[in-house]
């Protein structure tokens, strides 16, 4: 590999979830069904001062709550590159995650976020994001209330500082 350059594979397996019953987010024996477990992959490649992420991951089998497998992917783009000698750290990312089938208002959710981070002193970091969300599918009522039309932009800021 050329001199600064990273790769980095990984990969899991999480043998439950909450996507194994009728109703989202319960750990109640009483209201859970059989296990279903979920795997990933994942990598990253530095080259120099640029970062490419990415990350699949999917449960095993169908969802009670939607008859469809749960899936999710991400890819990312970071580049390390100061402003004015202001060490800076410029991000963008693309997230999907699939729930149920084509065609559904609950199919899926997709968030596409655009950030900048400075570091104008060892003890002091400001940020800033934009974040796009299309698509309302919530865990809780799903198949009721989701809403595949809705977008929704914010804007997120912060400061850290360390003393």
């Amino acid at each position: 590999l050329p001199n600064g350059t990273e790769i980095i594979f990984g990969g899991g397996y999480l043998a439950g979830t909450s996507y194994n019953a009728a109703v989202a987010e319960h750990t109640s024996p009483a209201i859970t069904g059989p296990q279903n477990g979920a795997w990933d992959v994942n990598g990253r490649i530095r080259m120099g001062n640029v970062y490419l992420s990415g990350e699949y991951a999917s449960t095993l089998k169908p969802w009670p709550a939607t008859s469809h497998r749960v899936q999710a992917y991400r890819a990312e783009l970071a580049l390390d590159m100061p402003i004015g000698g202001v060490p800076a750290w410029w991000a963008a990312s693309w997230s999907e995650g699939i729930q149920g089938p084509s065609g559904t208002e609950y199919r899926s959710n997709q968030q596409l976020v655009l950030g900048l981070e400075l570091q104008p002193s060892p003890n002091v970091l400001l940020t800033a994001e934009y974040v796009r969300s299309l698509g309302f599918a919530p865990l809780i009522n799903i198949t009721t209330v989701s809403d595949s039309n809705v977008v929704q932009d914010s804007f997120v800021f912060g400061l850290v500082l360390a003393m």
